[in-house]
C-alpha cells in the first residue's frame, strides 16, 4: 500500500525544505512532460520557485522552456551527456539548470542521456544516482519537478527513489489502466524497499476529452482511487499544444484559455494538498 500525501504537510525529508515531485506512467502519450512544464508554469505563477528535471531523452520539456528549437541536435546531445556525466560522477545537479523566459529552471536532457542505464547499471548503488546528486544541491527552489520517460525502467527508479511525492497523469482510455496499476506497484516496491518517505500526492486525469470512452475510465479511476485522484480534469486543449510550439507554459502563452485554467486550478488544488489548506488523508489500495 502506497500511502497518499497527507493534506495539509509536505512528504519532503527533514533535510530540505524543497518537494520533489516524481511524474511518472508507464505508457507514453498521456501528457507527463506538458504536465511537467505547465503545472510548473502555474506554480511559478503563484510565487513558488521551480525547477524541471528533464530525464526523458526525446527532451520535450527541455524544448517546451525553450532550452533548444527543434531540429536542434547538437545542444540536445550536449545537455543529455551532461546530465549522465553529472549523475555516474556524483555532482549536484544544480550546476546543470538553465533559466527560461517563464521563470521556471530547467535541467535539460537530450539523446546523450541514452546510454544511462546501461551504464549506471554498472555501479553501486546505482538507484540511488539521481538522489544523490539532488543532495548535493542547495535547496534554492520550492518545488523539483522529475519529469520521467514513459517507462519503468532505472531512469524512472531512480526518479521514485530521489522523490518525495508520485504525480500520475492518466490518459482515460481503456488502455490505461494496466499501466497506472504497474506504475503504483512499481512505487510500492521502492517505498517498502527503498524510499519509506515517497508518498502518492495524487492521479490526474489529462487529455480529457468528452466522449464516452473518457467519461467511463475516469469514472473507474474514482471508483478504484478514489480522493487519490484530483478533482481537477485536463482537458485536451490546441492551446496547449501551441504552447508548447511557442516554448512557454501554456498558463504564460494564453491565459485565458481552457488549458490554462486547467494547470491553473490544478495547481491550486495541489498546493491545497500540500500547503495546509485541505485537511484529511487515505491510502492507495491496488486493484488489478
Amino acid at each position: 500500500m502506497l500511502p497518499m500525501a497527507p493534506k495539509g504537510r509536505s512528504g519532503a525529508h527533514p533535510r530540505r525544505n524543497m518537494k520533489r515531485i516524481a511524474i511518472a506512467n508507464h505508457k507514453g502519450g498521456v501528457g507527463k512532460s506538458g504536465l511537467s512544464v505547465c503545472l510548473a508554469g502555474a506554480l511559478r505563477d503563484e510565487g513558488r520557485r521551480v525547477l524541471v528535471v528533464d530525464l526523458d531523452q526525446q527532451a520535450t520539456a527541455t524544448e517546451w522552456l525553450g532550452l533548444r528549437h527543434p531540429g536542434e541536435l547538437v545542444d540536445e546531445d550536449a545537455f543529455g551527456a551532461r546530465l549522465l556525466e553529472t549523475l555516474a560522477c556524483g555532482q549536484p545537479l544544480e550546476a546543470l539548470a538553465h533559466p527560461s523566459i517563464s521563470g521556471v529552471d530547467v535541467i535539460p536532457c537530450g539523446s546523450g542521456f541514452a546510454p544511462f542505464e546501461r551504464q549506471a547499471a554498472c555501479q553501486i548503488a546505482s538507484e540511488r544516482l539521481l538522489e544523490r546528486a539532488l543532495d548535493g544541491s542547495t535547496a534554492k527552489w520550492d518545488y523539483v519537478l522529475l519529469d520521467c520517460p514513459p517507462s519503468l525502467g532505472l531512469v524512472t527508479v531512480n526518479a521514485l527513489v530521489a522523490a518525495d511525492l508520485l504525480l500520475v497523469p492518466v490518459e482515460p482510455k481503456s488502455a490505461s489502466r494496466t499501466p497506472i496499476l504497474t506504475v503504483l506497484r512499481l512505487a510500492q516496491e521502492v517505498q517498502s524497499l527503498i524510499n519509506p518517505r515517497l508518498e502518492l500526492l495524487g492521479i490526474v486525469a489529462s487529455r480529457f476529452q468528452p466522449r464516452l470512452q473518457h467519461r467511463q475510465v475516469e469514472a473507474w479511476l474514482r471508483a478504484h482511487f478514489h480522493e487519490q485522484v484530483f478533482d481537477t480534469v485536463v482537458r485536451e486543449s490546441t492551446h496547449v499544444s501551441e504552447s508548447h510550439a511557442f516554448q512557454k507554459p501554456v498558463t504564460q502563452y494564453l491565459s485565458a484559455s481552457n488549458g490554462a485554467a486547467d494547470y491553473q486550478a490544478l495547481c491550486r488544488e495541489m498546493l491545497d494538498r500540500l500547503e495546509g489548506r485541505v485537511q484529511g488523508v487515505r491510502e492507495v489500495r491496488i486493484h488489478g
